[in-house]
């Protein structure tokens, strides 16, 4: 609704403002109206479906851009067409009820006609008019009908007097409200008027400069084209703009195996020295380990830690002050079941650190660089910062390097992170693949297992259980079920010589041919681990990932100062430079690819939605040429956005492309509105030259006030107000320069293309065939003839109603002689 505010009324205006056209012109308020919503109605519809017709193609859109609007277009759609029945039905009826000159009824007058008139008597004396004999026997029933309607219209009369007493002074109050402000906004509105009157002929004089120059103006306007294409070309691209929320938690990831201890005094002076140098902290909360499985990769464990921070930005003070005295302490200070530490407690900001609230992203950057500056020059540490994020997308740069051999696929894996560190604009880069916990390898000689009769299956088994247990049931605790594990006792301090002298073959599993055994008279000798296996001591991939059933090493980064497309095609350069094993593919990911995807998708809407708008316009002009004038105005706007966006430095997101998008349907209603009515001017027989000079001064109000409406309905967000304006920011500032480059230059194009495809066309110059104009012209008179009759009658029909009563009361006369209710001359 924020986005439809501005474009809900630009219907209503349009009509409103033909209505006080004609009335302007010397129409009586019915006729007026009439003619009024006959002049816009088609154009109005035609607008408000072009505007409707660029929010379908959603449906198509693919990625993330079709998950986060979809629900938009239903909105803005039913909105539109609720905001068309207002202008087509309820606008016209209110302008038709206007009290025509001020000449309305008397509250006085009301009261009279009101009291005067008695249906229950009126009845009553219909009764006794046409009274017969044989009425006496119902007499009882007559006389008591009369009392209960006589009571019900007292109660009527004296409820609607009491109403009609409270409307009539609210009116009366809002009447004086509005007349003190009219003497205020009195001058103000003296000056727009003559501001709009001294802008409406020097437009004029400048459509008939441009229709004497149409080489110059079209010169121009394809200027404007190039500058659009080679601007276009230098614009960066994103996925979705950041959400900055002046909270970001950095991972701090220590060598594997690293004890919890060891990582608490490390994490300490870090924690310290951000604490003291970090610009606007309002509160730091510090984790330290974190729970790990076995099934776990090596960036969980006691020898990670995790940084929240929260700065003071927008209203943070305030939220700050108020969290301290709630005693706001973080984590409370300790060590949980599973390993884990923490430990938090506000910052109090120091005489170093500024008071002044920032905006979230300026206080970012300045802490971001603070903690990359005390964190580089730790040795083995690896750090990622991330942010709170609305949506959950990819990391904004991923590169997968896919392979079979773990030994290369690792070498490729960190051969990528060296490279891609040298790119600027990206940091935190970060590879999947690393080092992970010391671990006993255990290499199974098959020859060996084959010689002494034992399945390496049934090997390896009993070995996994005899060092991590077997689970041999579960214990019922409450809402929760603990695993019982049984194992070889103390084996969980055994060492690698007890590893080695391991049994392999306990009772049930044959060593040795058991034919041969029981013929010499042997018992079963126990087979050490090492006999049938090489065991050594070494470090493993801290995790195997998979990708589409295929081994892959992760490298990913985030980009900061730098935009998406720009940073993704240096990484393209940047990997394609590499000499990688044979075997080993690299494939760019992560946000690039989605953009790629959903970019796709939305030229895919942007083409659709023209292409209905077009057919929309051929259905309301019957022409396949006008429609193509009108679809100008499209490129027009997109000028307009290049400008703006490189102005601003702002890269082309999924939002701004969705506001784009919209201008499709929403520039056009301006060139509708004029080429409409300048074909409806030369249906009444002006020149081409005449008709569009003529339909641009009368057009020019309602084409600003709409352009108006719709802008100034959109600065709030574009000016970035609120949580998350980060998001709809991009949108807000597309539609507005998109819609106002668009409608300057669609005031000069659009009449000067219209000149040369009529000339063209050959239908210009003559005024039309005098019978079809004055057929057209009888019609309209005939159909307004009718509605001024009928409402003529109906007047007359309530000044010659017979006085209520027993004739004490004379008839209330109407209005005054020679006028009829609206101030109309009497047919």
């Amino acid at each position: 609704m924020a986005l439809g505010v501005g474009m809900l009324v630009d219907n209503s205006i349009v009509v409103l403002e033909s209505i006080h056209r004609c009335r302007e012109e010397g129409d009586p308020l019915v006729r007026a109206t009439l003619r009024g919503v006959t002049e816009v109605g088609g154009a109005v519809i035609a607008s408000t479906l072009t505007s409707i017709a660029v929010f379908f193609p959603m449906i198509f859109v693919e990625g993330v851009a079709g998950q986060m609007f979809g629900d938009l277009g239903l909105t803005v759609v039913f909105s539109l067409l609720a905001s068309l029945a207002v202008a087509l039905f309820l606008i016209p009826m209110l302008a038709s009820r206007q009290l025509a000159d001020g000449k309305g009824e008397s509250f006085g007058a009301r009261m009279k006609q009101r009291w005067l008139h008695w249906s229950s008597f009126r009845e009553l004396r219909e009764l006794f008019s046409g009274f017969r004999w044989w009425h006496a026997l119902f007499l009882p029933y007559y006389l008591l009908r009369f009392v209960l309607h006589l009571a019900l219209e007292i109660v009527a009369k004296l409820l609607a007097t009491v109403l009609n007493l409270v409307a009539t002074a609210l009116v009366g109050l809002v009447a004086g409200v509005l007349w003190l402000l009219g003497w205020v906004v009195k001058p103000i509105l003296w000056l727009f008027d003559q501001f709009l009157e001294r802008l409406s002929n020097f437009y004029a004089a400048l459509i008939r400069w441009s229709l004497r120059n149409a080489v110059v103006v079209l010169s121009m306007a394809a200027s404007a084209f190039v500058v659009m294409a080679l601007g276009a070309g230098r614009l960066d691209t994103e996925l979705i703009p950041e959400v900055h929320q002046a909270e970001f938690t950095v991972e701090l990831v220590f060598p594997v195996g690293t004890p919890i201890d060891e990582t608490d005094t490390m994490v300490a002076p870090i924690e310290q020295a951000l604490r003291e140098k970090v610009p606007h902290l309002r509160a730091m909360v510090t984790t330290i380990g974190s729970e790990r499985d076995s099934d776990d990769s090596g960036e969980r464990g006691e020898h990670t830690a995790k940084l929240g921070v929260s700065l003071l930005a927008g209203g943070g003070q305030q939220q700050a002050q108020t969290q301290r005295e709630q005693g706001f302490a973080g984590s409370a200070p300790g060590e949980d079941a599973a390993g884990e530490s923490a430990a938090g407690e506000p910052s109090e900001p120091g005489p170093d650190k500024p008071q002044s609230a920032l905006s979230p992203t300026v206080a970012e950057a300045e802490a971001l660089e603070v903690v990359r500056e005390v964190v580089r020059d730790v040795p083995d540490l690896e750090t990622n910062i991330t942010r709170p994020v609305l949506f959950s997308f990819k990391n904004p740069v991923e590169v997968e390097i896919r392979g079979h051999d773990l030994e290369e696929l690792a070498a490729a894996t960190e051969a990528v992170r060296l490279r891609l560190e040298q790119i600027d604009g990206l940091r935190d880069v970060k590879a999947s693949i690393q080092p992970g916990n010391p671990e006993v390898q255990i290499i199974y000689d098959r020859d060996a297992l084959a010689r002494l009769g034992l399945d390496i299956r049934q090997v390896a088994e009993l070995v996994r259980d005899k060092v991590q247990g077997q689970e041999a049931t579960k214990f019922n605790r409450r809402d929760r079920k603990v695993p019982i594990r049984v194992r070889v006792e103390n084996m969980d301090q055994a060492g690698v010589e007890e590893l080695r002298n391991l049994a392999v073959n306990p009772p049930g599993v044959a060593a040795l041919n058991q034919l041969d055994v029981e013929q010499l008279g042997m018992q079963t000798p126990a087979i050490p681990l090492s006999a049938v296996a090489d065991i050594k001591v070494g470090r493993g991939p801290n995790e195997i990932r998979r990708i589409g059933q295929q081994r892959v090493g992760l490298v990913t980064a985030n980009v900061e100062g730098a935009g998406l497309g720009s940073v993704a095609a240096d990484i393209h350069a940047a990997v394609d430079e590499l000499e990688l094993p044979p075997g080993v593919t690299t494939a760019v990911t992560g946000q690039s690819e989605e953009w790629e995807t959903s970019s796709q998708s939305l030229y895919l809407a942007l083409g659709l939605s023209v292409f209905l708008v077009y057919v929309i316009m051929a259905s309301q002009f019957e022409s396949l040429i006008y429609p193509l004038i009108i679809l100008v105005s499209i490129p027009l706007a997109f000028v307009g956005v290049v400008v703006v966006l490189l102005a601003l430095d702002m890269p082309v997101s999924v939002i701004a492309f969705l506001g784009a998008i919209m201008l499709a349907g929403i520039v056009v209603n301006n060139a509708i509105v004029l080429v409409d009515y300048i074909n409806q001017l030369k249906a009444r027989g002006h020149e081409t030259a005449e008709a569009i000079e003529l339909a641009g001064r009368v057009r020019l109000r309602p084409i600003l006030m709409t352009t108006l409406t719709t802008v100034l309905g959109l600065i709030p967000m574009a000016a970035g107000l609120g949580d998350g304006a980060e998001i709809r920011q991009p949108m807000a500032i597309t539609v507005i320069a998109g819609l106002s480059f668009s409608t300057l230059l669609t005031l000069i194009v659009i009449p000067t293309l219209y000149q040369l495809v009529d000339k063209a066309m050959g239908a210009s110059a003559g005024p039309r065939p005098a019978e079809l104009l004055a057929q057209e012209l009888a019609e309209l008179d005939e159909g307004l003839l009718v509605t001024e009759l009928a409402e003529l009658a109906q007047q007359q029909e309530q000044s010659a109603e017979p006085e209520d009563g027993e004739g004490e009361a004379p008839p209330e006369s109407g209005p005054d002689d020679g006028e009829t209710q609206d101030g109309e001359e009497p047919a």
